[in-house]
């Protein structure tokens, strides 16, 4: 295998230990402009779209790394720091830090380009599994301004946060924030039901000079259940097991919610007048949907009644219903629902609404991009809208691979009918042609300045499960890749001069239920399983990707970084290099 060396291209960088490194990722991504949305041809069951940021960010890391890197040693080795570099762009500090602002000198807080004026009139409530630490540094951030708060986080997410020494992302004992725990298994219960109940309280009692700072996360909609009386919690979650049992997606679920719920659907904002509302709102959502993150409790909701209603008709379930949700919605029904305008009463308040993105797929794939190209990649982000079923996504980006090592090897622009027909398929896969064409102008780049290509790629997919197995949407990904790099390997058009990695991980930490964020493989992964003995088909068929990867080369193809405390998505990377 032919390795390239970038050590001249690094001539004038300078090291940077991790706390520097985080420093720079805070006062860069300051720069990232407004995020605007592009759309490419779409596959029913793929979608593939994107959004791109400002090349500031990317501009400002050509002159940076980390202490530790060590451009063309490893490309698992790259895989993992331009991972790692992501998660750190989403953390809760550096989000915030980069978003919101307090001057001291004038008591001003600054939040998207608006203004706050702080008088100890701030308020402070959060719900979802990344707002713990989100909490913390608005808390440092603002001090003696904070009057209450109060926030409901996963049940353990406390103790599980002190194990991993991430004291941080934990309010001080001296907080005047108060912690609820509750939602076990990601389901609303009794105890997040309580929390729900005192946020209610406690933002149906702000006054017109209060300002109410709300926290949102991935997470969030099952740690704020607030069903419409004479609902009750039980009766919602039998209709939520019901909804789920019949395939609803997590779109479908909060439409129920922002109708039959009393905080979303924008409820909390609208509970929380006259007081002025800032959202923070930390996305895990494919495309920062604000109706949909955590079921909209700051955004008033555009679906109604009939809608839920039709819903219930779809999937053939209106029977099964609980009596008082029927009831509930049928009455809200006769009660035509306005569309929220400048004549409408509920205007002037939701005009001091501010929800404002302050982390989403978008910056960890920028950030991922930047890092690529400071350790000597160039990088392309292909997607942050990534969806679909996960062994499909697999296959695609094992097209594109050999896509990206044909378009290495060609001595012209002349007709290549493999090439073609290649192509072909990968548009199928819902990659557009516009994208495609940047693919090829980014390798012919790489090809002359001869260097490898960083290709990204953000969302969720889902997976079919069959087996018994142990494992989670990026560990089969990666696994259900092998046998497609494996063929290039074997390829002897390839297999003389060609590397390819991929990588794919939770930027949560967590993969399923497993304590793994994902795992990376190579072009040599399937040899290797099968000297150990293993049968990849075995472990992929019964969903068991977890336990191949804990046995094979004693677990080092995990990737293992613990709970982060924050959840943009997952994310992938593919490095080529010929």
């Amino acid at each position: 295998m032919t390795m390239f060396i970038w050590g001249s291209a690094f001539s004038s960088t300078r090291l940077l230990t991790r706390k520097a490194f985080r420093q720079h990722v805070v006062s860069q991504i300051r720069n990232i402009d407004t995020l605007s949305k592009t759309r490419s041809v779409l596959k029913p069951n793929i979608a593939l779209r994107t959004r791109t940021v400002s090349s500031t960010l990317v501009r400002s890391f050509d002159q940076t790394r980390i202490m530790e890197a060590d451009p063309g040693e490893t490309m698992e080795g790259d895989a993992r720091q331009i991972f790692q570099a992501a998660v750190e762009s989403v953390m809760p500090r550096p989000m915030l830090e980069r978003e919101v602002m307090y001057r001291k000198e004038t008591r001003t807080l600054c939040v998207g380009g608006k203004e706050y004026q702080l008088q100890k009139n701030v308020f402070v409530v959060g719900f979802g599994k990344a707002v713990s630490g989100m909490a913390r540094v608005v808390e440092e951030m603002l001090g003696d301004h904070i009057v209450k708060g109060i926030i409901s986080i996963p049940i353990g997410a406390t103790e599980q946060l002190k194990k991993l020494n991430k004291h941080d992302m934990l309010l001080e004992a001296s907080s005047k924030i108060t912690v609820y725990e509750g939602a076990k298994d990601n389901l609303p219960d009794e105890d997040s039901l309580k929390a729900a109940e005192e946020i209610h309280k406690l933002v149906s009692a702000l006054g017109k000079d209060d300002i109410l700072i709300v926290l949102v996360s991935g997470g969030g909609s099952a740690l704020l259940p607030t069903p419409c009386p004479p609902i009750s919690l039980g009766e919602e979650m039998e209709l939520t097991r019901l909804l789920a049992s019949k395939g609803a997606t997590i779109q479908e679920l909060n439409l129920i919610r922002s109708n039959i719920e009393v905080l979303k659907g924008g409820g909390l904002a609208l509970e929380a007048r006259p007081a002025s509302v800032i959202s923070l709102i930390l996305s895990d959502v494919i495309g920062d949907p604000l109706d949909f993150i955590a079921s909209g409790p700051t955004f008033c909701s555009a679906t109604d009644a009939s809608q839920c209603m039709h819903l219930f008709k779809t999937f053939n379930i209106t029977d099964q219903v609980p009596k008082s949700v029927l009831e509930f919605l049928e009455r809200r029904k006769k009660v035509k629902k306005m569309p929220i305008t400048v004549d409408s009463p509920d205007f002037e308040h939701l005009a001091w609404v501010q929800n404002h993105i302050v982390g989403n797929n978008a910056i960890a794939t920028s950030t991922a991009g930047s890092t690529a190209r400071n350790l000597g990649y160039l990088p392309l982000v292909l997607s942050t809208y990534l969806s679909g079923d996960t062994r499909e996504i697999a296959a695609m980006f094992g097209k594109l691979a050999k896509y990206v090592l044909l378009i290495f090897r060609r001595n012209s622009k002349e007709y290549n009918p493999v090439l073609a027909t290649l192509e072909v398929d990968l548009v199928r896969t819902g990659i557009s042609k516009d994208k495609l064409n940047e693919v090829v102008t980014l390798v012919e780049k790489g090809k002359n300045m001869q260097k490898g290509v960083c290709i990204i790629a953000g969302g969720e997919t889902t997976t079919l499960v069959k087996g018994s197995g142990l494992g989670g949407r990026n560990q089969e990904m990666a696994l259900a890749i092998a046998p497609y790099l494996a063929a290039l390997k074997g390829d002897s058009v390839f297999k003389t001069y060609s590397q390819i990695c991929f990588l794919s991980a939770g930027t949560d930490g967590l993969d399923g239920p497993t304590d793994a964020a994902g795992a990376v493989v190579d072009m040599d992964f399937t040899q290797i399983l099968s000297e150990e003995g293993m049968s990849l088909d075995e472990f992929l068929q019964n969903n068991d990707s977890y336990n191949l990867f804990r046995l094979v080369r004693n677990g080092s193809n995990h990737i293992k970084i613990g709970h982060t405390g924050t959840n943009v998505m997952d994310i992938q990377i593919l490095l080529v290099k010929h």
